[in-house]
């Protein structure tokens, strides 16, 4: 006897079934195999972590900076979509109440780089040597920035709806 042939059976989630059957053959989208519940978004927080470092640090130094990372970003938004959609497992989405640790971190950051931007302000600003001393000027533009961060701190509620 011969085997019958069997027909798939078309229905409406047949190209779904497709696509799902494709997903399982792809790598998962994971920093190290080994590791399940660390994936790959991690990694992408640090590096934004960083670059947000830098920009928020020495931004001042090169103002043309933030035109180049926005570029950087872009290009970065567009390879993890073709990554997501051609080279990796679709990820199992979870869920998240706020960005956990790097709330801390990019607080330090941000203070950090109100002291940063204020002594590269002070201190390279020619003009003013001749009425103030360099040690005048960080101090007033530390403490203008340190007022300026307060008021935009407390005039964003941590439940805005625009945020």
């Amino acid at each position: 006897m011969k085997p019958a042939k069997v027909e798939p059976v078309l229905h409406g989630f047949f190209s779904i079934d497709k696509h799902i059957e494709s997903q399982i053959y792809k790598l998962p989208y994971k920093t190290n195999p080994k590791f399940k519940e660390i994936d790959y978004t991690m990694g992408s927080y640090v590096i934004l972590v960083n670059q947000f470092a830098f920009l928020v640090m020495l931004g001042v130094t090169l103002p043309l900076i933030f035109l180049f990372s926005f570029i950087a970003n872009l290009a970065s938004v567009y390879t993890d979509k073709n990554q997501l959609l051609f080279d990796y497992q679709r990820p199992v989405p979870s869920g998240a109440c706020n960005i956990g640790s790097f709330y801390g971190i990019m607080q330090l950051i941000s203070c950090l780089g109100v002291i940063t931007n204020s002594a590269l302000l002070s201190y390279t600003y020619k003009p003013a040597e001749s009425i103030y001393n360099h040690h005048d000027i960080f101090t007033y533009l530390f403490l203008a920035n340190l007022t300026i961060k307060f008021f935009v701190a407390y005039g964003v509620s941590e439940n805005s709806l625009f945020v």
